[in-house]
């Protein structure tokens, strides 16, 4: 069995073992001793004077000839000893490159190992895989979409490919050895995390502006990692350059929701409400029921900015909790009494079975979750059916349920209905379409407590949505 590190070969590998006899060395040593015996010859004969006699070979001669073919002797097996520890060295080679050549290329450099002249063959050979194999990395790093880079220790540009320099508006010249802050915005917070990464040996995450040839400013989400054999930083960055545009452009269009349109929209429903209470009697019923109307659209369409503001924040992390402890049936009451209106309009029942219960969570945010989910039942629920609210009380939080005998939700659409502005379409639904965002909002709400939401639903049964809370003993424990 061959273990790791092992330079033995199989008999149909294609090296030569380093314990065989080379054929060329053969040729060689015969042609060094048959050299031996004519040159000891000669060197008799010259000793003799060329008689026919047999010869007396004096002891010095003798002992030159033995010497001589001694030193011929060794030096062939230095030729081989060298020869084998050649072919040993560029079986290591061989071995240290598998995994970076192809199989075909393997076995070709292994196939001139057994050449007279496999050393030179074989540093050709290498030269020339090494330079394609060298090639195809860079031509994969070329033609990636993100910047791909490297920083010395120094914080100085060591290697870039070509989109950086198509990028960033430089060419590879003027970028190589130029400081990172030459084109880093925030360079100070580059080289804070590069130190980082170094430190700690890991890859490093984080988000800087460049500045390009031209003065463009482009937003890139970098990862870099330290590479301590090396002694150099390997960063790959993408550019989020569009990405960040269009979360600014988001920002500023709420922004503009906010205070352009939902100021002005509840400044015209204060003004009804006062003409609708103040001239009440002096109105015909026709001209009240426009007032009335308007009134309930102007808060549907302020109920609407609102979400899509609270979705905003949610987004950006800026949405806070207003804690505090309350029951939770005191809570659903004054959901039910909201709603009661449309429940008579819909000839549709609410029943509450619910304990008194106590959590600690931001009690308008829940009651706009309990509010939501309530008028989405009211609306799946047929004439003279009843929509069920219970709370059970678990190991570590309370569950709300809310329970209705609808036409129910498709099991490939229970987690998409948590999305923004997906909706069933079913033609169940009474009251008029909904945005939307009303499942969207309840998830953000109930999640920004570290709590979960969902629906149990078998199509023609009815659903219930049903949502988390933390108790009260539990969620003071929390950070």
């Amino acid at each position: 069995m061959q273990t790791k590190g092992d330079v033995r070969q199989s008999d149909d590998s294609p090296f030569e073992s380093p314990f065989s006899w080379p054929r060329g060395d053969s040729l060689t040593i015969i042609s060094g001793l048959s050299a031996i015996i004519v040159s000891t010859g000669l060197f008799v004969e010259v000793c003799t004077g060329g008689s026919k006699s047999p010869p007396e070979v004096s002891p010095l001669a003798a002992g030159i000839s033995g010497w001589l073919c001694l030193l011929l002797l060794a030096q062939c097996l230095i030729l081989k000893v060298q020869k084998v520890r050649a072919q040993s060295q560029i079986r290591r080679i061989i071995h240290s490159l598998n995994g970076y050549l192809h199989h075909e290329d393997m076995e070709r450099l292994g196939s001139l190992n057994a050449a007279p002249d496999a050393p030179i063959l074989m540093l050709d050979a290498f030269r020339n895989q090494l330079k394609q194999a060298i090639s195809r990395e860079r031509t994969i790093a070329d033609h990636s979409t993100d910047l791909v880079c490297a920083f010395d220790d120094k914080y100085n540009i060591a290697a870039i490919n070509q989109t950086s320099t198509r990028l960033l508006g430089f060419s590879s010249h003027d970028m190589l050895h130029l400081p990172v802050s030459r084109v880093i915005v925030d360079s100070e917070l580059l080289e804070n995390r590069l130190k980082a990464a170094q430190d700690s040996g890991g890859p490093s995450l984080f988000e800087t502006r460049a500045l390009t040839k031209s003065g463009q400013l482009l937003d890139l989400s970098w990862m870099v990692e330290w590479s301590k054999r090396e002694q150099m930083f390997f960063a790959i960055a993408r550019d989020i350059t569009m990405k960040r545009s269009i979360e600014r452009a988001r920002q500023e269009f709420v922004a503009m929701i906010s205070h352009d349109v939902r100021i002005p929209l509840t400044s015209i429903l204060c003004g009804l409400a006062t003409l609708s209470e103040n001239t009440h009697e002096e109105l015909q019923d026709e001209s009240h029921a426009v007032i009335t109307r308007a009134e309930e659209n102007i808060t549907r369409v302020i109920d609407l900015l609102n979400e899509l503001i609270d979705l905003e924040k949610s987004v950006d992390s800026r949405l806070l909790l207003e804690l505090s402890d309350f029951n939770v049936r005191s809570l659903i009451d004054t959901a039910c009494k909201q709603l009661t209106s449309q429940a008579e309009q819909l000839s549709v029942s609410i029943e509450v079975r619910v304990d008194n219960l106590y959590v600690r969570a931001d009690r308008n945010r829940i009651l706009r979750v309990l509010v939501n989910l309530l008028s989405n039942s009211l609306k799946h629920s047929s004439e003279g059916q009843s929509v069920l609210i219970s709370a059970l009380e678990r190991q570590s939080e309370i569950e709300v349920r809310i329970s209705d005998r609808g036409p129910g939700v498709p099991q490939n659409m229970q987690l998409a209905i948590f999305e923004r502005f997906v909706q069933l379409g079913l033609t169940g639904e009474r009251g008029g379409p909904g945005s939307g965002l009303g499942l969207a909002i309840c998830k953000v709400f109930v999640e920004a407590h570290g709590c979960s939401i969902g629906v149990d639903s078998e199509p023609g049964k009815g659903s219930t949505f049903w949502f988390t809370l933390p108790r009260k003993k539990d969620i003071e424990q929390l950070p």
